[in-house]
């Protein structure tokens, strides 16, 4: 931009340009200072190409739109014009963050500032639809703050109430408008639109400051506004469980049907303030717990609290025999949500032993679905998980006791066969859950081994604190985001500062860099080392963790590339429990990689049986039945995994592999794009759309080849990455060169990369085969 800036210098009067501070698609943001006043401000300058080729008329409509707004939660326009053909405006320059800065650095808002911040915007809005004026454009890029309260900007596709504009989704993404936070009637072009639009935008805009993510995401603009139209909002998982209270108000300001949402922003604004209070919270507690007593009628009435003496009661009406079961989410007995994680963790804890002990039971986040659905009969539970019978569970933790009440329920006749409650202590916890473990074990037919039993009959005692810590952070490293990483690591070094021998928090330590290796968030030099010592570490304190053993086996068959080795620890670890279905689907990878196909195959069918609808094991399971040629089948996995969550990462690559691999070069490219606006890199986005324009499949790839080569220079990108472009962009000898380099990182993509290429000469080439050789695998 040294060109408009020159043009600036010499053309602009009154106005001393400093330097450029932010950049959008049609204008740059210059700081200023303002000569006449004395006062720094920020000079918004439209892009010449901009106004070349689609005209100024937006620019000049915000800069009218701008001057008839005064509102403390509005940006103001202090000044307006053109000069040498470069049309501009000048507003306050605002020092502090955006919204968007905010929640990229922090992830999240707490509740108070969000409710704060929402009826603060509210205010903004409510203002400019009293002068008959839409948003239209509502998200966290267009909130500053200034003086720590909210100031709304960029009115530049504003428009009358009453005057219709039709606004269209392009393949890529909108024409108007940002379709993540666009209400599905402005997405569709409906003509008349009303305040109720801004209210969904600023519906979006709340819940990405409670959850970290926007409501609604999707491969491309299409599948955004499919979901928004079809699917109900996603369920909040963050670390402050957000009251059902503020989560009706959300739901209703994100309905699809416009008569259905709040009828104003202050309207809204004034249902959200009234959600958090004590009052109403109270009164919404009171009626789920009516809710759930109503559900579990055929139960043991009241939970027993049962301490450590390991008395308890139950009651056995036959003695059946269950092959396969599922463990529901526990409910929330006391009802504080602050206790959330902690519930949570006891689900995860209870599905681990039983699997530990041998019990085929579905994976926790199969059964996460059914939380707080008290709708779906047992027996669609039990079909649609394809099991013989059904687990349903309260918990409670209190002070220092926490407590667990079950109930199992025959799949095909909702009969209650059997109940029981137990407690323990805080620091007895695994106790407890190896107690229960044993008893459902009994409940259902299922014989333990010598070994099982002998282990569920002792338990070690943990730091209550240590184990709160430890459970925040598996809450944190489920989610498998750069900022819950963040979180993870720091949630698993506070609870090693409390008992440096916990062996769980060392492998959460090993869980989370493995992740950022994988990933591609950290280099294998940096995440590696971190990963292996961490898992080395939880293995001389508990040889009997499966999660250990799956650690060392990533690592070994990722960056140690001892196939051997990592065969052993694979084996190891569905000792320990065969029911570890992230254990099956990434052995199946390994499997691949060996060339042993069909035992591959059947290690990701079975990981799926395990977990149906876990979607990191049908994203991973995708991958290893797209190796071994089973398209249908992997598509069909990546699909499900996306369509519970558009932006998992691991499914989208999947998906990119099937597509890769099958041929379909042209999808390819279309979800590279759209994988690239997800992830926010317009840039990438951009390049891949260029290199496209200018020459085809090869010209898209060599252009973001040679991107990731420059991006090289300032950090880590994954050398497999850029191999990969350079074959899709027909350069072999460069594929190669960046091939090399991974093998000499250790990359943990290199054993993907070598196992299959797209192009029958690249496999051939000397220097590839030689790649296999040195990794040790045959040709």
């Amino acid at each position: 931009m040294s060109d408009l800036r020159t043009r600036l210098d010499a053309a602009l009067d009154g106005y001393r340009i400093d330097h450029q501070i932010g950049e959008g698609g049609m204008a740059v943001v210059f700081l200023a200072h303002d000569l006449k006043h004395s006062r720094r401000v920020a000079l918004k300058v439209m892009k010449p190409e901009v106004g070349a080729s689609l005209g100024t008329e937006r620019f000049l409509r915000e800069i009218k739109i701008a001057a008839q707004l005064s509102h403390p939660h509005i940006l103001p326009l202090y000044d307006s014009g053109e000069v040498d053909g470069l049309h501009y405006l000048v507003m306050p320059f605002v020092e502090e963050e955006s919204l968007r800065d905010r929640l990229d650095r922090d992830g999240t808002v707490p509740l108070p500032e969000a409710v704060r911040l929402t009826a603060e915007i509210a205010e903004a809005l409510a203002y400019a639809h009293s002068r008959g004026l839409i948003h239209r454009d509502v998200k966290p890029e267009n909130v500053l703050f200034h003086s720590g309260h909210a100031a709304v900007t960029d009115f530049g596709i504003a428009r009358q109430m009453t005057q219709g504009e039709q606004t269209r989704l392009t393949g890529t993404g909108v024409a108007v408008g940002t379709v993540a936070y666009m209400s599905p009637e402005q997405a569709v072009g409906e003509v008349e639109l009303d305040a109720r639009t801004d209210v969904y935008a600023l519906g979006c805009v709340l819940y990405e400051m409670l959850e970290g993510a926007p409501p609604f995401t999707g491969g491309s603009a299409q599948a955004v506004l499919t979901r928004k139209v079809t699917g109900e909002v996603p369920e909040f998982s963050t670390d402050t469980p957000v009251p059902e209270t503020v989560i009706a108000v959300v739901r209703q300001a994100l309905t699809a049907l416009p008569e259905d949402r709040y009828d104003s922003p202050i309207a809204f604004a004034r249902a959200l303030e009234q959600a958090i209070t004590e009052e109403a919270i109270e009164a919404a507690a009171v009626r789920k717990a009516r809710r759930r007593r109503r559900r579990a009628s055929t139960m043991v009435a009241g939970i027993v609290v049962i301490l450590a003496t390991g008395w308890w009661l139950a009651t056995l009406a036959t003695a059946p025999s269950f092959s396969r079961i599922a463990l529901l989410p526990l409910v929330n007995e006391t009802g504080d949500s602050s206790q959330a994680f902690f519930i949570d963790g006891m689900h995860d804890a209870l599905i681990a032993e039983m699997g530990r002990a041998g019990i085929e039971v579905i994976g926790r986040r199969s059964v996460l679905r059914y939380r707080d659905d008290d709708e779906t009969p047992v027996r669609d539970i039990a079909r649609e998980l394809n099991v013989d019978a059904v687990i349903e569970g309260f918990a409670f933790r209190q002070g220092d006791s926490v407590g667990v009440r079950v109930s199992l329920v025959d799949g095909a006749t909702e009969a209650s066969l059997w109940s029981a409650s137990y407690g323990a202590t805080a620091r007895n916890v695994i106790g407890l859950y190896r107690q229960v473990t044993a008893a459902i074990a009994e409940a259902i037919g299922f014989r333990l081994s010598t070994e099982a039993a002998q282990r569920l009959a002792s338990a070690p005692q943990v730091d209550p604190e240590a184990y709160e810590a430890y459970l925040n952070g598996m809450y944190h490293w489920y989610r498998l985001t750069p900022q819950d990483l963040v979180q993870a690591e720091r949630y698993f070094t506070l609870a090693l500062k409390i008992d440096p021998d916990y062996a769980l928090a060392h492998q959460g330590i090993s869980f989370v860099w493995g992740a950022r290796q994988q990933m591609g968030l950290a280099s294998p030099a940096e995440a590696g080392p971190k990963a292996g010592s961490a898992a080395q570490r939880a293995l001389l304190l508990d040889s009997t963790l499966a999660e250990v053993h799956l650690s060392i086996a990533n690592q070994l068959t990722g960056t140690e590339w001892d196939w051997q080795g990592a065969d052993v620890a694979f084996r190891r670890a569905l000792e320990l429990n065969p029911s570890y279905a992230e254990a099956r689907a990434f052995y199946s990878h390994l499997l691949v990689f060996l060339g042993r196909l069909d035992e591959a195959s059947e290690q990701a069918d079975l990981a799926v049986a395990a977990d149906p609808l876990n979607s990191l094991i049908s994203a991973l399971s995708c991958v290893a039945l797209s190796f071994v040629g089973r398209f249908e089948d992997a598509s069909a996995l990546c699909d499900a995994a996306l369509e519970a969550d558009p932006t998992h990462p691991v499914a989208l690559s999947g998906r990119g592999n099937v597509l890769r691999s099958s041929g379909r070069n042209e999808e390819y490219l279309q979800h590279e794009i759209a994988s690239a606006r997800m992830r926010q890199d317009e840039e990438y986005a951009e390049t891949l759309e260029a290199g496209y324009r200018r020459n085809g499949i090869e010209g898209a790839f060599a252009g973001a080849a040679e991107l990731m080569v420059a991006r090289s220079e300032f950090g880590f990108v994954s050398p497999t990455w850029i191999a990969d472009a350079f074959e899709d962009a027909g350069n072999h000898e460069r594929a190669l060169d960046w091939l090399e380099r991974g093998e000499e990182m250790r990359d943990p993509g290199m054993p993907y990369r070598v196992t299959a290429t797209r192009s029958p000469a690249l496999w051939d080439h000397p220097r590839f085969q030689a790649i296999r050789r040195r990794m040790g695998l045959s040709e």
